[in-house]
């Protein structure tokens, strides 16, 4: 990607640096604290997502984690849901997983794009689009079907895969309407920094946060209509 980011303040190099730090450093505050409140009321998919999305959170991280991911002394239900266990934490949950699956879809599409140099209609920010909601979409699936499978061992094969397809390509969507809206926004504004620059994985950070705003509202209502697997 060309490096437009040129009229970027010179502060942002800065502030890159330290949200990574935290950023980081809030994926290992997570990650110790799952390890050591660890109990069997603990969604083992969740143990994996948290400090994950604390990598893109950044210093929202802790705060929303101790909001919706610590489920010690919580009741479960035999089909693995916590009988505490609102609506709104489902999603948010769900919510993270598609963000953490368009940000490790991010880690393959960018470098590929621009090792390979990849472009579609002369762009390479579309190539790195589609191929980022396509592993997205991948990794939804495959998430939402194996879940689905083990908490509903008695539903066809052929319902599983609907309703994974159905969560796939809906959140995707709803994803994309928040990151997408903010790729586009900074490259027509000729605010994109090149792909190695550390601006971009702050900005990238901030455009994951956007998606993952997006993405609510779509998984709120997946969660009422009883499509999302839970994260066990």
């Amino acid at each position: 990607m060309e490096d437009m980011g040129a009229g970027l303040p010179a502060w942002l190099t800065t502030l890159s640096w330290i949200y990574i730090a935290v950023a980081l450093a809030s994926a290992a505050a997570i990650l110790y604290d799952i390890r050591r409140r660890k109990s069997p009321s603990s969604r083992r998919g969740m143990e994996a997502v948290w400090p994950l999305a604390a990598l893109y959170l950044g210093p929202l991280a802790f705060p929303v984690y101790r909001r919706f991911g610590r489920e010690a002394g919580s009741v479960r239900e035999p089909d693995g849901i916590s009988a505490d266990e609102p609506a709104t934490s489902s999603a948010v949950h769900s919510g993270l997983f598609g963000g953490v699956s368009s940000g490790l879809a991010h880690i393959v599409a960018v470098p590929f794009v621009v090792a390979t140099g990849l472009t579609i209609a002369n762009m390479d920010m579309w190539a790195m689009v589609v191929i980022i909601a396509l592993l997205a979409a991948v990794s939804i699936f495959l998430f939402e079907y194996v879940s689905s499978a083990s908490a509903n061992r008695g539903v066809p094969g052929l319902i599983r895969v609907r309703s994974a397809l159905v969560v796939a390509a809906l959140t995707v969507a709803a994803f994309d309407l928040g990151m997408l809206s903010w790729m586009l926004i900074l490259h027509y504004t000729e605010n994109m920094p090149a792909a190695g620059d550390v601006r971009f994985t702050f900005l990238m950070q901030i455009g994951l946060i956007l998606g993952t705003l997006t993405v609510y509202p779509a998984a709120r209502w997946l969660v009422g209509r009883g499509r999302r697997a839970p994260a066990s």
